[in-house]
């Protein structure tokens, strides 16, 4: 038998089309993207710096990574040319931090807006968590604000560094945004000071405490789904990022990654309908990208632990994205303080990009969902070709029933759709990043 079911309440939407043995549980299971909107098909021939100004609107949730992967991308398209880009750890510094307070807000919209409401039989209140979470995405939005300006689609990162120049009283509202989202963190998802939780390193620790992340994650228990969502174990992160390095994890062992191993091919669809998302390999390997590769490949201990008693399960990725939030959090914090207000914000690079006769660069950051990879060939500061690959590329592009992708091999065997469309949301989708 087969279903047809979509899925909205993600960014954009998404078909899942199931195939069910007699007892129907799931044998196999088809995600199809039909929309395409030809982004990168849109930069070709622009001049390289309006890039600046079109990769953040691939997206509405994390533009501010697209827009860090463009400069990536532009800053290194001077290294290979064989000048070198300056950038003060002023500029460094807030761009991380602004990077990761959109992690932050991503993280609260995915937990209450997306996961919850899908979860059969899990009580909360939810008009507290409806106002919790939209003041925390506020609040965000209101931090990035006093370095970027308009968000989501900000534009103030550009070669050289960025483009504010905040006082003291700025970094103190700052500071002070990022004090009331921590309050909102133990109030509603982990009731324990952000310290606490980073520290964790058993799942009893976390299963004890209060909330709605441990209510959830007792209530996945009481339904059986502890294990639910298991796909191939493998794990990538193409950039270092703000609470720690790039590699890949193998289950538990760890090694280091090349981007030239990366593999992009063609959107499939098993059974031929329309579908605009292109598979992602590793040195033909599936991997999977997000807040679980990231706490993989950083020895995150309570998620190392959680690993190893329910391996790569929903509960685990779950897990991994809030506890990530409190780690976000409390490194935006540390960041306020070390902004030197003295050093310059931007420093203009030697030549203008159309001064290079033909050049190509690369750019790679951590986004909410996982490692995003901008990629462009310039001629004359005119754009030849660019390339996007998305983390959810990583994790939800199709593969075939003998060899499945991500999110396919985690809903392969689960009881009914309903499950398996919570296992398809705990890898937080976006469709429109990888329709781009």
């Amino acid at each position: 038998m087969k279903i047809e079911r979509l899925i909205e309440r993600i960014e954009g939407e998404a078909t899942l089309l199931f195939e069910r043995e007699g007892d129907g549980s799931i044998r196999f299971a088809e995600i199809v993207f039909p929309h395409f909107r030809g982004m990168e098909k849109i930069l070709e021939r622009k001049e390289a710096l309006d890039a600046l100004a079109i990769t953040p609107r691939v997206c509405g949730i994390c533009g501010h990574a697209h827009l860090m992967a463009t400069v990536r991308a532009l800053e290194s398209c001077y290294d290979n040319a064989g000048y070198r880009v300056q950038i003060s750890s002023k500029a460094e510094t807030i761009r991380a931090l602004t990077l990761a307070l959109e992690m932050v807000q991503n993280h609260f919209k995915w937990f209450y807006l997306t996961l919850l409401p899908s979860v059969p039989g899990f009580e909360t209140n939810r008009d507290a968590s409806l106002l919790a979470v939209h003041r925390a995405a506020s609040l965000c939005a209101k931090a990035i604000a006093h370095f970027a300006g308009q968000w989501p689609h900000t534009s103030y990162a550009l070669p050289g560094g960025v483009m504010c120049d905040p006082t003291h009283l700025e970094l103190m509202q700052v500071e002070s945004l990022i004090s009331r989202l921590c309050e909102i963190f133990e109030s509603t998802l982990l009731h324990a000071p952000l310290e606490t939780v980073t520290q964790m390193s058993q799942v009893g620790e976390l299963f004890e405490c209060e909330g709605d992340l441990p209510a959830l994650l007792r209530h996945f228990q009481r339904a059986g789904w502890e294990r639910f969502g298991q796909s191939h174990d493998r794990f990538i992160v193409l950039s270092e990022h703000l609470l720690g390095p790039s590699g890949k994890a193998l289950k538990t062992r760890l090694a280091s990654v090349d981007l030239e191993m990366v593999e992009e091919g063609q959107p499939t669809s098993p059974q031929g309908y329309t579908n605009h998302a292109k598979p992602v390999r590793y040195k033909s390997d599936l991997y999977e990208a997000g807040p679980l590769a990231r706490a993989m490949v950083a020895k995150q201990p309570l998620i190392r632990q959680m690993h190893r008693k329910y391996k790569d399960a929903s509960m685990t990725r779950i897990a991994a994205r809030v506890v990530e939030i409190a780690a976000l959090l409390q490194r935006c914090r540390e960041s306020i303080g070390v902004i030197d207000l003295n050093e310059p914000s931007y420093i203009e690079p030697p030549v203008k990009l159309s001064d290079i006769e033909a050049v190509q660069g690369r750019g790679t950051v951590e986004a909410a969902r996982g490692s995003l990879i901008h990629s462009l060939r310039l001629r004359r500061g005119k754009i030849l070709r660019y390339c996007i690959v998305t983390p959810t590329q990583w994790n939800l592009a199709n593969g075939t029933p003998e060899d499945p992708g991500v999110a396919q091999k985690a809903m392969v065997g689960l009881p009914d759709e309903t499950a398996a469309e919570v296992v398809f949301r705990s890898f937080d989708v976006c469709s429109v990043c990888t329709t781009q």
